[in-house]
C-alpha cells in the first residue's frame, strides 16, 4: 500500500507540517508565516570575493547591499545576479534638451546616461528605442527621425591626413573614423590638434564618410600622428554648451536641423529611464 509521508525537517519537533516533500518531488509550504531566504552583502554572493561557494542558475538570496531580492539567472553567456522587480520604473525622467535653431542636429547629453547591460533585466542592448522623444509636441521615431550618438563630433586617430588641394581632412579607414556617423555636418566649426602643420579652427563645406572639406587653407600632411578633430555645437542651439565642444555622453541626432518655432521655440524633450 502506497502512502505519503511528510519529511520532518525540524528536528526539535516530533511533527512539522510546515514543509513537505510530496511523492512527485513537489515541495509544499503550509505555514502561514514567511520563508527566510539566505541574505548577505553583494560581495558575499556565491562567486563573490567573500564567498567560498560558486554561482549556479536558480540561486535565490536577499542582497543587503542593494536591499533587494535577487536571483542568478540567464542563458547564452548572460547569466548574472539580477534583482527581482515588483514595481514600476522609478527613474523615468523628462529632460529638456534645448530648442531648435535651424542649424543644430544633435541634442543632449542624456542625463541619466543609458544603463549598462547589467542594469537591463533581459541583458538586451540599449538603443534609442528605449526613449520617447518629442520635438515640440510631435513624437519622433528611432531610426526614422533620430539615432543615438556617443561622444559626437569628437575623434582622435592616426588614420587622419590632410590635403592642400582640394582642402580636405581625410580618414583612410572609415571603420575607424567615419565623419558622417560621428555627427560632423556642413557649416560646422571644427578644431584640429595634434597636427604638425594644421592645428587650428576650420569651417566645414562638405562631409562624406571619408572626407571633410573645409574653407580654410590646409597643408599637405600624411597620416600617422594622433590627430584630434572636435566639432562644435551651433552658436544659437539653446544648449548650455552653445558654440563649444559637445560634452562626453549619449546624444540624440536628428536627420536634419530642428527648426525655429514660428511663434514659440521648438523644444526637444525626451522621456527616458523606462528600463530602470
Amino acid at each position: 500500500m502506497k502512502f505519503l509521508k511528510k519529511s520532518q525537517l525540524n528536528f526539535r519537533n516530533v511533527k512539522d507540517d510546515s514543509i513537505a516533500v510530496q511523492i512527485s518531488n513537489e515541495i509544499t509550504l503550509d505555514s502561514p508565516n514567511a520563508v527566510r531566504v539566505p541574505k548577505g552583502t553583494a560581495s558575499q554572493r556565491p562567486g563573490g570575493v567573500d564567498s567560498i561557494n560558486s554561482t549556479s542558475l536558480g540561486q535565490l538570496r536577499y542582497n543587503t547591499t542593494s536591499n533587494e531580492l535577487e536571483v542568478y539567472q540567464g542563458a547564452g553567456g548572460r547569466a548574472a545576479w539580477r534583482s527581482l522587480r515588483y514595481k514600476e520604473s522609478t527613474q523615468i525622467v523628462q529632460q529638456d534638451l534645448g530648442v531648435g535653431d535651424d542649424e543644430e542636429y544633435i541634442f543632449g547629453p542624456l542625463n541619466p546616461a543609458p544603463p549598462t547591460s547589467d542594469l537591463v533585466d533581459d541583458k538586451s542592448t540599449w538603443s534609442g528605442s528605449n526613449l520617447l522623444v518629442f520635438v515640440e509636441n510631435v513624437m519622433q521615431l528611432h531610426s526614422t527621425n533620430y539615432v543615438i550618438l556617443q561622444n559626437p563630433c569628437r575623434v582622435t586617430s592616426t588614420v587622419i591626413s590632410f590635403t592642400a588641394s582640394p582642402r580636405k581632412i581625410i580618414s583612410s579607414n572609415t571603420t575607424t573614423v567615419n565623419w558622417v556617423t560621428r555627427g560632423y555636418r556642413i557649416g560646422q566649426t571644427i578644431t584640429v590638434s595634434g597636427s604638425a602643420s594644421n592645428n587650428g579652427s576650420y569651417t566645414i563645406t562638405n562631409v562624406t564618410a571619408s572626407d571633410i572639406t573645409v574653407s580654410q587653407v590646409l597643408v599637405n600632411e600624411s597620416g600617422g600622428a594622433a590627430i584630434t578633430v572636435i566639432g562644435l555645437s551651433s552658436a544659437s542651439s539653446g544648449q548650455s554648451f552653445a558654440a563649444a565642444a559637445y560634452p562626453t555622453g549619449y546624444y540624440i541626432q536628428f536627420e536634419g536641423p530642428v527648426p525655429i518655432g514660428t511663434v514659440d521655440p521648438k523644444h526637444v524633450t525626451v522621456l527616458h529611464g523606462f528600463d530602470r
